[in-house]
């Protein structure tokens, strides 16, 4: 089964948690098509991307390869 991370919103009372709205898939830099490994270091090639991610970060600019 292949792994994937959820962006999930909940509200709370502060002490427990509700569930609220599911916002969509988490793409991590290593998913990313803008993630650049021929590069050395790896850059991100997006605008509006971070610099030098390690692979396992993410960015509300990514885009799943």
């Amino acid at each position: 089964m292949k792994h994937i991370e959820m962006i999930i919103d909940y509200i709370t009372d502060g002490t427990d948690y509700q569930y609220n709205d599911n916002h969509g898939i988490l793409t991590r830099c290593c998913d990313c098509q803008y993630y650049d490994t021929g590069m050395n270091p790896p850059e991100c090639t997006s605008d509006d991307g971070l610099m030098y991610p390690d692979s396992d970060e993410y960015c509300s600019r990514a885009v799943r390869k």
